[in-house]
């Protein structure tokens, strides 16, 4: 039975070697150059969208078109992908679980290395001395319409009220060790799909192969929506620190607590102000943006100026009392 159900998804060993027979186990069939690499259309490319099939809205065996962006389940003669690479003669196909690359309806894997911003695009990965330097980097990098971005510093598309969410994941994309924990991608093999949505979008947020200067960051949108129980959910407004709390908490409890929250640790609250007890390596701060009682919500319009440099928080630090003032060391 695996044998046949392999075979319709188009995993069994069918691809030509050059008359039509063979299998996919050969060297040839493996590295086989495609004519059609030319009919690729990197501007329809999106792999930002949740990975099913167009038609079945299967999340197995998955295939991108590579000439009109689409997603359809499977490879083999009775599958969609074959289908829509016969019907429409769109004949590249990737596959979004393991990044290979098929010519269809031919079914032969493509191995050349004109493939690899693709495939960069679709996964990236960072090595570790990349990861050390990203602070230091001012090259701007180029999307698929010829538009320069930073990497790191990307706009994400806000998808009916999810700007909240988007705020919190641009904050903690710029905590050097959560950021660099989450490039290295050293998760192990986390069964977590909230772990697994937040790197991936935080990789894609620094990668300078991206096809598009924005990201949709709907994959974690909604794996967030499902693990909250749709506490955050697309359409329904909500505060930052709220979700900045409760992803922190997921995110601790679900994979390493060492990783994640020991870096935004140190304060609390204290009547309608805050104290710090220790100053830690990175703050972030949240204004309360609306106000919600039984018969309406009204939003803050209160704009907030604050030093982007030399941030002087000693107001709200709580200072041991056996330091000396800033007058008595004058005095000295």
């Amino acid at each position: 039975m695996k044998r046949k159900a392999d075979a319709i998804d188009g995993e069994a060993p069918l691809a030509s070697n050059g008359n039509g027979n063979g299998n996919a186990g050969s060297n040839s069939a493996k590295r086989r150059k495609c004519p059609y690499l030319d009919t690729i259309n990197h501007q329809l490319l999106d792999f930002d969208f949740e990975k099913v099939c167009s038609i079945s809205l299967s999340d197995q065996n998955v295939y991108a078109c590579l000439v009109c962006g689409k997603y359809f389940k499977g490879r083999g003669k009775t599958t969609h992908a074959f289908t829509h690479s016969v019907q429409s003669s769109h004949h590249v196909f990737i596959n979004l679980q393991n990044d290979k690359i098929y010519c269809l309806p031919d079914n032969y894997e493509v191995v050349d290395n004109t493939l690899k911003p693709i495939q960069d695009a679709l996964r990236p990965s960072f090595e570790a001395a990349g990861i050390a330097r990203l602070d230091e980097n001012r090259i701007l990098a180029q999307d698929a319409f010829g538009v320069s971005y930073l990497p790191g510093f990307i706009g994400l598309n806000n998808l009916k009220n999810t700007d909240y969410i988007n705020v919190v994941v641009q904050a903690l994309a710029h905590v050097p060790p959560l950021r660099d924990f989450f490039l290295a991608n050293q998760m192990g093999k986390t069964k977590s799909l909230l772990v697994l949505r937040f790197g991936e979008l935080l990789r894609k947020m620094w990668s300078p192969h991206n096809f598009k200067n924005t990201i949709s960051p709907h994959e974690l949108v909604q794996e967030i929506s499902v693990s909250s129980k749709k506490r955050f959910h697309v359409g329904k407004q909500n505060e930052s620190v709220e979700l900045l709390a409760w992803l922190l908490n997921e995110l601790h409890r679900k994979y390493d607590g060492s990783h994640v929250t020991h870096v935004l640790q140190g304060s609390h609250r204290l009547k309608k102000t805050y104290r710090i007890d220790s100053l830690p390596a990175y703050l972030i701060f949240h204004v309360k943006r609306f106000t919600r009682n039984n018969f309406f919500i009204e939003k803050n319009p209160t704009i907030v100026n604050f030093p982007v440099k030399n941030l002087e928080l000693r107001d709200y630090l709580k200072l041991d009392q056996s330091l000396p003032s800033e007058e008595d060391l004058g005095n000295m």
